[in-house]
């Protein structure tokens, strides 16, 4: 005989009544968390010691807001974290408790993962035990739930959003966008759910200072209401709509940051129109389903490459449209497999539709959360073919692709590896040129490959900014060739005039110039006018005014700034004692 659940049964993670389960039942949900846990940490073994690379530079290497805590919470505008202020202040947390350290970042990245994995792990086994899935999943849900969690946290696909430092904007807003449906499912399980529904918008207006993705997350709440809890969108309205106007209250946020996210090439007006785009994206789509289902090959920068005619987006556009067509019926006829088409596509529509991202039309990361509902349907198509003996073979792949993912962070574990793999899958992607070419810089003995390096970039985008910043100081560092590298400079802060570093390193260029360091003053305040926290402009131009008759004074003021921006800067420090020491003379 069938009967209800008292008002005051608890529930585990999946949503298994305890007073039902067994001792061994009870138990599982917290070996189940430990596996996923293990599982990562596997996949992920040695990584925390691999390098900041890319983006990880103006992100945290040049980010003087990181070091204060409170105050990160202002991100920098031309910064990989504007618009971002709690990814900031994340860094900030970093920074706090170990400096540059890199491994307490890759940890922190981690520990974010393997929370995004037990989230899945808990939404997924409450909705198999929903009326509308139960049927065909329900005595088996927890196991189900695990398998899929599993597969989703060592999948290769998700290394770019775990290892690479600067996704971390992905990953926590991941989180975030998990827990704001997991809180949801609590509230709308519990009689009393008013404070999971309040802390799910708490989690969402998180996730809105963490990413502008999440502004997609009031949508597929709705439509998870709707396919699984209320029935109805009308329903689902009216028995909650105090809590949607919460949720949407994250896109006023999300308006008011996203107005500097032009920065980040983001937008139009960045050299990329809408159509093409729009072609790029049917492109990027079906690229990151081929990969959710066989991850190979991966490469870490596509570049700033978009498709260039009709011809070419064709084929990719025909799937896309046969993809969302599928997902139109599938929402109509059968609701759960309508939602996981919806919540892949949705989540991607933000970075992969009409709205341009010059600087990275197509990135992995962009993957990370759609990659859960293709992990779902593909687990739960295997288990309704072969039944329980499919757990073995899901268990097998598991192990397959966290093999892997502990493979594919190999390459992290040097940025030359990395580069030099990067390079050799997009030969016509500038960047990974440039890249290499600076990782080879680094490499005592390979200056000459490092200079071919950016020659090929040159050659493949004459304007490319960072080739000629990287190239200009290759030249004056290894070179001595101060006034070829100060006509590099010059490319460079003339493709982009707030190019920071550029305007800097064109200063230190006709520092080095017989009778030019009057220019190389005024090149160093304009590298301040662009940022006046910019701690190494301050140094230089201290420098520059030390070796100016009666400018000492000033030099003293700003090696003091550089000092007061950035406490751990040993060459301020150094050149501070020794302007003390000539005024004291």
């Amino acid at each position: 005989m069938l009967t209800k659940e008292k008002a005051g049964d608890r529930t585990d993670p999946t949503g298994t009544s305890r007073t039902a389960s067994s001792a061994t039942g009870g138990a599982f949900p917290f070996l189940a968390c430990a596996a996923i846990a293990l599982a990562a940490l596997l996949a992920y073994w040695g990584t925390l010691s691999c390098p900041f690379i890319l983006d990880d530079m103006p992100a945290i290497k040049s980010n003087g807001t990181i070091g204060h805590l409170w105050g990160s919470l202002v991100a920098p505008v031309r910064s990989p974290v504007s618009g971002r202020p709690l990814l900031n202040f994340s860094y900030a947390v970093n920074f706090a408790v170990g400096g540059y350290d890199v491994r307490g970042y890759h940890l922190f990245n981690l520990v974010v993962h393997i929370l995004g994995g037990l989230m899945v792990f808990g939404i997924v086994g409450r909705t198999l035990g929903k009326p509308v899935l139960s049927r065909c999943f329900a005595a088996d849900r927890r196991i189900l739930a695990l398998l899929i969690a599993v597969i989703w946290t060592v999948h290769p696909l998700n290394t770019e959003a775990v290892t690479y430092v600067s996704e971390r904007a992905e990953s926590l807003m991941g989180l975030l966008y998990l827990a704001t449906l997991y809180l949801f499912l609590r509230g709308a399980e519990s009689g009393r759910g008013g404070a999971w529904l309040a802390l799910s918008v708490f989690a969402c207006l998180m996730g809105a200072l963490t990413k502008e993705v999440i502004a997609t997350a009031p949508l597929l709440v709705l439509l998870y209401d709707r396919t699984f809890c209320a029935g109805s969108f009308k329903s689902a309205l009216r028995q909650r709509w105090l809590y949607y106007l919460g949720l949407s209250s994250s896109w006023l946020v999300l308006a008011f940051l996203v107005q500097g996210t032009g920065q980040r090439g983001v937008g139009f007006g960045n050299g990329v129109g809408s159509w093409t785009y729009a072609l790029t994206s049917c492109r990027s789509v079906v690229t990151y389903l081929k990969l959710s289902l066989w991850p190979h090959p991966l490469v870490f920068d596509y570049g700033t490459g978009v498709v260039s005619g009709i011809g070419q987006a064709a084929p990719y556009a025909l799937a896309l449209f046969a993809m969302l067509a599928f997902s139109v019926f599938a929402m109509r006829r059968w609701a759960a497999v309508g939602f996981a088409c919806a919540w892949f596509l949705v989540i991607l529509a933000p970075t992969s539709s009409v709205i341009p991202l010059a600087y990275q039309p197509m990135a992995e990361h962009r993957a990370y959360l759609p990659l859960v509902s293709v992990a779902c349907v593909g687990v739960l198509c295997v288990y309704r073919l072969l039944g329980r003996s499919g757990m073995l073979l899901l268990a097998g792949i598991s192990v397959l692709l966290g093999w892997a993912t502990y493979e594919r962070n190999c390459d992290y574990r040097s940025a030359l590896a990395l580069w030099n793999t990067t390079a050799a899958q997009e030969p016509a992607n500038a960047r990974a040129h440039v890249n290499l070419g600076v990782a080879l810089a680094a490499v005592p003995g390979s200056e000459r490959e490092a200079a071919s390096e950016y020659e090929v970039a040159l050659l493949l985008d004459p304007a490319n900014a960072e080739a000629n910043n990287d190239f200009g100081l290759l030249l004056a560092g290894s070179f001595g060739r101060y006034a070829d590298a100060e006509a590099h400079f010059r490319l460079a802060v003339r493709s982009r005039p707030d190019f920071l570093e550029a305007c800097d390193n064109l200063g230190m260029a006709l520092a080095e110039l017989p009778g030019r360091l009057p220019e190389a003053i005024q090149q160093y305040e304009a590298a301040l006018r662009l940022n006046p926290g910019y701690a190494k402009a301050h140094n230089d131009l201290g420098i520059a005014l030390a070796r100016t008759p009666g400018r000492l004074p000033e030099a003293l003021a700003h090696f003091e700034k550089a000092l007061q921006l950035k406490p751990d800067y040993l060459d301020a420090r150094n050149n501070l004692e020794t302007a003390r020491q000539m005024m004291a003379r």
